[in-house]
This record gives structure tokens, C-alpha cells and sequence, in this order.
């Protein structure tokens, strides 16, 4: 992937990939003084998901503490 982004947009700096266990969403920056304002703004962040399940659940919010894949 980095090489095919790289080819279309050679000036693009990759800022970070967040869920590298999951499918994961890849954060880039067209220029390299954006980087540290992402980096910054990824360090003060929090992950919130929003969940389809199957079937009825008792309760409408609840926290998953521990890694969804391995």
C-alpha cells in the first residue's frame, strides 16, 4: 500500500495506523509539518466503536477492555 500511494501522491508522509490487529485505518499528511500536529492530536485521543450485533443486548453502552484480535 505504501508503495501504490507513494506512486499517486509522492509527497505524502504516513502519520500512523491505528488497529493494526483489525483491518486498521492508515492516518497520512500531504505535508510533513502536518505530521506532528496528527501525532499530537492521536496522543490525546480516545477510541470509541460503534458495534452491530446480532440479536438484543441488555445494555445500550458498555466497555470492551481487552484486544479484539490477536
Amino acid at each position: 500500500m505504501h508503495a501504490e500511494l507513494l506512486k499517486k501522491f509522492p509527497a505524502v508522509h504516513f502519520v500512523s495506523r491505528l488497529d493494526r490487529e483489525t483491518s486498521g485505518i492508515v492516518f497520512c499528511a500531504k505535508k510533513s509539518g502536518q505530521v506532528k500536529n496528527f501525532v499530537q492530536a492521536l496522543g490525546k485521543s480516545r477510541k470509541m466503536y460503534l458495534v452491530l450485533t446480532h440479536g438484543i443486548s441488555r445494555q445500550k453502552r458498555f466497555t470492551v477492555s481487552m484486544m479484539l484480535a490477536a
